[in-house]
């Protein structure tokens, strides 16, 4: 019997949810094996069009290889699910910026391919550019 904890049902998280970031520890197996399990989940409760990206997180603790996911079979099951997947370390910061950048472009994508029907159609958004008056009145 497993001792890993059941996933938990939070339907009312999935709703309406555009993107979702699976996370597994590297150096844990029992972490990657629990992933086809969150998939079903999003599967059943999300969106069908939800975006999935696999987050293999403490890259930076794998030294000698033993007792950790090989990427090759991450990337293998990401491939499977039509997610992207991201060697990262929390502690470094390694991959975060990458992971969360084209996380953030294909969103922008999926927004742009959904005002394609529209008559206003948008290329391209400046998120530095503050419109209106400053301050807070």
């Amino acid at each position: 019997m497993s001792s890993l904890a059941p996933v938990p049902q939070l339907p009312m998280y999935y709703r309406k949810a555009q993107a979702a970031v699976l996370v597994y520890d590297v150096t844990d197996p029992s972490t990657m094996e629990k992933l086809p399990e969150w998939v079903a989940e999003l599967n059943n409760k999300a969106p069908q069009d939800i975006i999935l990206t696999i987050a293999a997180n403490k890259c930076d603790m794998v030294s000698d290889g033993s007792n950790t996911v090989s990427f090759d079979e991450a990337q293998k099951y990401a491939k499977s699910i039509n997610a992207s997947i991201y060697e990262t370390s929390a502690k470094t910061g390694k991959g975060i910026d990458a992971l969360f950048a084209n996380l953030v472009q294909q969103l922008f994508d999926n927004y742009l391919a959904s005002e394609k029907s529209d008559e206003g159609i948008v290329d391209s958004v400046d998120l530095n550019k503050r419109e209106g008056k400053g301050g807070c009145c």
